[in-house]
């Protein structure tokens, strides 16, 4: 309601030469009310709502600034319809608080009592987004292949308001962005970004974040990540395959020839299976006489996380021993030295046994070498295997009985002992494929040999393909040779026998003889070995594949009377690929 002030003269005989004389009216409006502000990029938002008009019409409103020194006039009347109004061309950082006066149509409007002024406004600071952060910077993480540090400065200017924290954007073509973080949360100008993938460029680019959001962004450096897979360089000529198992990939370097391994780098620690199997020793025998298989050479694997230069040494097979001789040779030890061995250290396979010739016993290796001829019928010992650490099977003795001698089989890398001789004395009987077989005086068959899938990813299983051999079939051990006096005969089997293999077969081409013929020695020699003869022309005494790490057969008689000779050795390195 209008105040009873407002009709009567004032009180006070001073206030009657203003415009409080006699008879002026009091319809004066009451004071605005002012929201408080909206601060923006040098603008300040205001508004206000009227007071009572107390029966006049508000005609415009007076809009007035302070700026933190003093009050100056933004509009000296705005239409009465309006109520609000936004302050521009301030300056960022500057605190600035508002007031307004409702006009009326008496005198210049102003209640002279200041009663139609608004208290003032909240105090408001306008601010913008901050400047673009200093030069952007990148360099390596760790590791290497999967960290990229990233390191930047403040910008220039916070454009009013206080930096609270920075954006950080990554990108793979520079074209399209997303947050590594929307906000770090703190001031930090330090960032390191991990779990990222080896070998890829990536683009950075970092924006300051305050009151305002997040500002101008930054230069847009790149860097790629370190390779994770070793950096490898060979001598020698290794194959180099790649396959992959269970959706893991690998890359394996097969040695078939010494040469070396040089691990340069293994930034992702990748660990390498490491295959080491030595040369098979030789088969042994003399004319008309019964003779030990090689043995197989020594079969071990090992892993690795190393580096540095590896010396790879591939162990030969023993050599053959001809007409007159007696033992072959033994095989040679395959090792790998120092680089990823470890520094100063050698991790060997064994060579194999020697197959053995008249009254000897078989020679010891990585398995051992079967045992020769004896006088009197008697027989000889097969040659023991490298105990520490256990690399293969003991070879097999030598018999006799009558007019029969039986060679001892060289031992094989897994399972059994080389085997001295199969079965007894029996009719013949007829196998699978219909042909005729007899289990009698054939000699040791050699001890089974070992699978690897390290060099092509391949599993395989007993009995193994003759392509197996040498690539995923390693270290059999060679056939014996027999010699007999009374009608059939045979030559051992290289790497067939084991323990967890009946003595009766009835696989088609083995063993097939009748009264009249001789037997069709060796058909089907496993793990690369090589397999015995028996006395006549048919007789194998066949060399062992190479790189197999399998024992060569025994010879005893027949147009060649000369052994076999074992098979070398080959080291074998894989890594899963990333």
């Amino acid at each position: 309601m209008p105040r009873i002030e407002r009709f009567l003269p004032g009180t006070n005989v001073g206030d009657w030469s203003t415009k409080r004389s006699f008879g002026t009216p009091g319809w004066y409006s009451d004071a605005p009310t002012i929201a408080t502000p909206t601060e923006g990029d040098q603008q300040v938002a205001i508004s206000w709502s009227a007071g009572n008009t107390n029966g006049l019409a508000v005609t415009g409103w007076k809009i007035e600034q302070h700026n933190g020194s003093s009050w100056s006039t933004l509009v000296s009347s705005q239409a009465a319809g309006t109520t609000t109004y936004t302050a521009t061309g301030l300056t960022n950082g500057t605190s600035y608080k508002y007031r307004v006066t409702a006009l009326v149509a008496l005198g210049d409007g102003a209640d002279p009592d200041g009663d139609s002024v608004s208290a003032d406004s909240a105090v408001k600071v306008p601010r913008g987004v901050p400047g673009a952060p200093g030069t952007l910077s990148l360099a390596n993480g760790s590791p290497t292949h999967s960290a990229i540090n990233l390191s930047w400065s403040a910008p220039s200017s916070n454009n009013g308001a206080s930096i609270t924290s920075y954006k950080i954007e990554r990108s793979t073509d520079g074209a399209s962005w997303s947050d590594v973080v929307a906000s770090t949360g703190n001031t930090n100008t330090t960032y390191s970004n991990t779990g990222l993938s080896g070998n890829t460029e990536y683009h950075y680019r970092v924006s300051a974040i305050n009151a305002a959001g997040a500002g101008t962004v930054s230069n847009a450096p790149t860097h790629t990540t370190a390779d994770p897979n070793p950096s490898i360089s060979t001598t020698g000529s290794p194959t180099e395959r790649t396959y992959s198992i269970g959706g893991t990939n690998y890359k394996s370097y097969t040695f078939t020839a010494s040469g070396t391994f040089n691990v340069t780098a293994n930034p992702n620690s990748s660990t390498f299976d490491i295959l080491v199997v030595a040369g098979g020793g030789g088969g042994g025998g003399y004319s008309d006489s019964r003779g030990g298989g090689g043995g197989a050479g020594g079969f071990r694997t090992t892993t690795s996380t190393g580096s540095g230069n590896t010396t790879v040494t591939i162990g030969a097979g023993g050599g053959t021993t001809s007409m007159f001789g007696y033992e072959g040779g033994t095989g040679s030890n395959s090792s790998i030295a120092n680089g990823i061995a470890g520094s100063g250290t050698t991790f060997t396979s064994t060579g194999g046994g020697h197959g053995s010739g008249p009254s000897t016993n078989g020679g010891a290796g990585g398995s051992g070498g079967g045992g020769g001829d004896a006088s009197a019928w008697g027989s000889t010992t097969g040659g023991a295997r490298t105990a520490s650490p256990v690399q293969g099977y003991d070879g097999g003795d030598s018999a006799g009985n009558g007019g029969y001698h039986y060679g001892g089989a060289g031992g094989g890398g897994a399972y059994g002992e080389g085997r001295n001789q199969l079965g007894s004395e029996s009719s013949p009987s007829t196998d699978a494929g219909g042909n005729s077989f007899s289990q009698v005086l054939a000699a040791g068959h050699g001890g089974r040999g070992l699978f690897s899938n390290y060099a092509d990813g391949t599993t395989d299983t007993h009995p193994p393909s003759a392509a197996s051999a040498g690539i995923r079939s390693f270290a059999g051990g060679g056939g014996g040779s027999c010699v007999t006096y009374l009608g059939f005969i045979g030559g051992g089997v290289g790497g067939l026998y084991s323990q967890l293999v009946s003595n009766s077969f009835t696989q088609s081409g083995m063993f097939r003889a009748t009264a009249t013929t001789y037997v069709n020695n060796g058909a089907v020699a496993m793990y690369g070995a090589g397999s015995g003869s028996g006395n006549g022309s048919t007789g194998h005494n066949a060399a062992a594949t190479a790189n197999s790490g399998s024992g060569g057969g025994s010879q005893c008689s027949g147009s060649s009377r000369v052994s076999g000779a074992g098979g070398s050795g080959i080291v074998v390195i894989r890594y899963a690929v990333v």
